[in-house]
């Protein structure tokens, strides 16, 4: 598979979403869980979340943090997920919902098939590997309403 990857330096982003934890085994099903949560309650955060210029959400994450809640990698007991849209700082999460903060980074940025996300993935790290580049933080996911089928894995390789 060939990945082409963009270097870039992702500004802090704070993600409205639902969350939980993701056990290593049921990690896909519980994803796609908070995923049809998301949808099906978005009513309740559509006037919250920020937009683009067509008014489409400005960004869709599906953000990950570890056991700690901290911006590191899952561990081998899982970690966290959170299914959720861009929000501003300063948004009061309704009940129900979370808001994340995540720091800025520089990262490789690669536009993938959603269907070879775990490959990407895989073959990211290897090639992270090769370059001598570690991540420094938990790899994020950004949906783009306008383009589905795809989805924009940030490689996080230095903190800014």
């Amino acid at each position: 598979m060939e990945i082409n990857y963009e270097p870039i330096d992702q500004p802090p982003v704070w993600v409205l979403g639902k969350a939980a934890f993701c056990a290593p085994q049921s990690a896909g099903e519980t994803i796609a869980g908070l995923w049809r949560r998301a949808n099906e309650e978005f009513a309740a955060i559509a006037p919250l979340i920020l937009r683009g210029e067509t008014g489409a959400p400005l960004g869709l994450w599906g953000a990950m943090l570890d056991e700690n809640l901290a911006f590191h990698r899952w561990g081998p007991g899982g970690g966290w997920y959170l299914a959720g849209c861009q929000a501003g700082a300063d948004t009061a999460a309704p009940p129900g919902w979370t808001l994340w903060s995540m720091p800025g980074y520089r990262a490789l940025c690669a536009r993938v098939p959603e269907a070879q996300n775990a490959q990407a993935f895989k073959e990211t790290l290897d090639r992270l590997h090769s370059m001598g580049l570690a991540l420094c933080g938990a790899v994020q996911e950004r949906y783009d309403p306008s383009l589905p089928g795809d989805v924009w894995l940030y490689f996080p390789v230095k903190k800014i």
